[in-house]
């Protein structure tokens, strides 16, 4: 039992040191934030508690540090975490297209989607599998590149 202990003592030392690696970091993330919009604030790491790192800003703030990290913060909010990152805006533009296509499907298609069709159509009449198989693949194309 007792040689047990001893390894679960070590874990639990190897989870503080890296607690700690983990505060002096942040700590010198956050003051090195802080120096790039001009402030000077002393942060350092503090003891780990509950499992978790944390950091002290050990000095008050005056007005205007206080107005530099507000500001930050909610340009952060607004371009950070809760904006759209490139692939979901670019997921967003292809559903609106795919929607815009279904309305235009329902009255017949865009212009070039009729065209298409309607040379497919013609080359199915005349018997020409290789003429309408190329219209085939010009209709996929458009269809993946303009909806």
């Amino acid at each position: 039992m007792e040689r047990f202990r001893g390894i679960g003592e070590a874990r639990q030392d190897m989870g503080l040191a890296a607690l700690r690696r983990s505060a002096a970091g942040l700590a010198a993330e956050l003051r090195d934030a802080l120096s790039a919009h001009g402030l000077t604030v002393q942060v350092i790491a503090e003891p780990p508690m509950s499992g978790r790192a944390y950091v002290s800003i050990l000095e008050p703030l005056m007005e205007e540090e206080v107005r530099v990290i507000a500001d930050a913060l909610r340009e952060y909010r607004g371009s950070g975490r809760n904006s759209l990152s490139v692939g979901v805006a670019e997921a967003n533009a292809r559903s609106r297209r795919y929607l815009d296509f279904a309305e235009q499907a329902e009255q017949g298609g865009c212009a070039e989607c009729r065209r298409l069709k309607e040379r497919f159509s013609a080359a199915v009449r005349g018997d020409d599998a290789e003429a309408a198989e190329g219209w085939r693949l010009m209709l996929g194309r458009h269809l993946r590149e303009q909806h």
